[in-house]
């Protein structure tokens, strides 16, 4: 049933809303907004309904009307003003002669229109920011002298025959190499099992692609890695978020939900998990390995981050436990080398390789040559292990310059954890303070962080940052820290909360 609301007290114009429709309601007012711009209806200057009452008019929540206003923001249609509200910006009729690419996507086009990770790329776009925002390795760590000889050798060695195409798979040799490689982490795989990819987030896309039909249910820790939510939701999943603590995934929450959904995928991050930093106990990954077998539902264990511990040796994969065949052990090399270099690879059950074999070639044909018999040659000298080392003492001296600064300047009731491996540290606000108007203010005295509602299937998180200690400088971070905690005094300040809850030194958070 559509539903119909009369602006014409304030805009002399007409919105219909469609509940039943595909599309979601904030895309339909914002596209309808447009359409209204375009067509010369609301002229520029004219002012639009404050989001509460336009929500009230309509009769829908408040963030439909926020999302659509940030969509028409995003493209240049409105800007909003403190104090002076939302208003129409440019000519009506400038753009008609334009034509409009969002009319011809598909369902899947549409669910990668996100006006919430727009605005956030544009906050955190500024220049000289303590970019604790970031998902990447110090720049200055990345081994660009190894890796220029080594790219040098072999295309003297090999000349134009590298230049060549490979089969999908991968380079056999290659493959052997990470077969090693994998070792380290107490799990065997066959070369044969195994699929060379362009960085994991193209694994997460093939196994989408593969087992996921629109409305299939897609379990995830919740939070998770931004980029798996984003992939699955393209493919029309549902996603079901299972809370973490500090043993990782609540197992037994999920055995609740197994027993009445019937999910097509579980997608886990046990080690170093993107954005907690936690990592799942031993008798749960044992417990999860259980579930997913009664259950027969299958496993996608991302393990980006497994070989950045900081401290004790860590649990070995889901896939080292697995004697049924149902985990698929997804990893990549762009979290320890650089992001540029996008080689990642999936250990897969032998019947299931021909088949993600397939879907890679429909994609990209293989994975780039050069690259492949590059990092080859790179692993089979030794150099990944030397270069590991080295990074991993810079990373905990980084990790603890971080723990350190908010130990000395955090306000009271700012929580934080203390991870052992892996990218980031993952904090909570105090109250009710909101980690986006946070985010807001702390560019303005350019630090940058990730607000947590984007890392939860289900919006929540409102409260929660992720602060990455790899990317920036210890002297940045340093600064950016005690820069963070001012800004939250000063919101504290702002909202009357200054001294209402007791200072801890360190609190544990998951």
């Amino acid at each position: 049933m559509a539903i119909r609301s009369n602006w014409r007290v304030i805009m002399n114009l007409n919105i219909e809303l469609d509940r039943q429709a595909k599309k979601p309601l904030y895309l339909q007012l914002s596209e309808q907004i447009t359409r209204e711009i375009l067509s010369g209806s609301l002229k520029e200057g004219a002012r639009l309904p404050a989001e509460r009452k336009l929500a009230g008019l309509l009769g829908v929540n408040r963030s439909t009307v926020i999302n659509a206003y940030r969509e028409l923001e995003a493209g240049g249609y409105i800007v909003s003003h403190v104090g002076r509200g939302t208003e129409v910006v440019g000519r009506a009729g400038e753009k008609t002669d334009g034509f409009s690419w969002n009319e011809v996507l598909s369902g899947q086009g549409e669910s990668l229109i996100n006006p919430y990770s727009t605005a956030m790329s544009e906050l955190l776009r500024q220049r000289d920011l303590v970019a604790m925002d970031s998902g990447i390795a110090d720049p200055e760590l990345y081994p660009f002298r190894d890796l220029a000889q080594i790219f040098r050798e072999v295309l003297s060695a090999e000349g134009k025959t590298v230049l060549q195409h490979n089969c999908p798979q991968g380079l056999t040799s290659l493959r052997e190499s990470l077969a090693e490689l994998i070792s380290l982490r107490d799990c065997e795989a066959s070369p044969e099992n195994l699929i060379v990819l362009n960085g994991s987030q193209q694994g997460l896309d093939l196994i989408a692609r593969l087992l996921l039909e629109p409305g299939d249910a897609v379990i995830t820790e919740q939070p998770t890695f931004l980029g798996a939510i984003d992939i699955f939701r393209s493919y029309g999943a549902k996603l079901i978020g299972i809370p973490l603590d500090g043993e990782g995934m609540m197992v037994d929450r999920l055995e609740r939900v197994l027993s009445r959904v019937r999910p097509k995928l579980i997608y886990t991050i046990p080690t170093f998990q993107n954005p907690s930093g936690v990592t799942m106990s031993i008798e749960r990954r044992r417990h999860l390995i259980d579930l997913a077998c009664r259950y027969r539902v299958p496993v996608l264990e991302d393990d980006a981050y497994g070989l950045l511990n900081y401290g004790s040796p860590t649990p070995p994969p889901l896939a080292s436990m697995d004697k049924s065949g149902i985990v698929i052990y997804l990893c990549t090399l762009s979290k320890i080398l650089c992001p540029g270099l996008r080689l990642g690879w999936m250990a897969v059950p032998p019947e299931f390789a021909r088949i993600v074999s397939a879907a890679k070639q429909l994609t990209d044909l293989h994975t780039n040559n050069l690259l492949q018999r590059a990092i080859d040659l790179y692993l089979r000298k030794g150099l990944l292990q030397q270069h590991l080392e080295g990074v991993k003492q810079t990373y905990i001296l980084k990790r603890d310059t971080m723990l350190k600064t908010f130990e000395e300047y955090a306000p009271g009731g700012v929580s934080w954890n203390r991870p052992e491996g892996g990218f980031y540290i993952w904090a909570s606000l105090p109250g009710a303070m909101s980690s986006v108007n946070l985010l807001q203010e702390a560019v303005k005295k350019k630090v940058s962080f990730v607000a947590g509602p984007v890392f939860y299937p289900n919006g929540e998180g409102a409260n929660m940052l992720r602060l990455n200690f790899t990317h920036a400088p210890a002297g940045a971070i340093k600064h950016g820290i005690k820069t963070l905690c001012v800004v939250i005094r000063e919101l504290q300040e702002r909202n009357s909360r200054a001294g209402t809850v007791s200072r801890r030194e360190f609190i544990p958070i998951v």
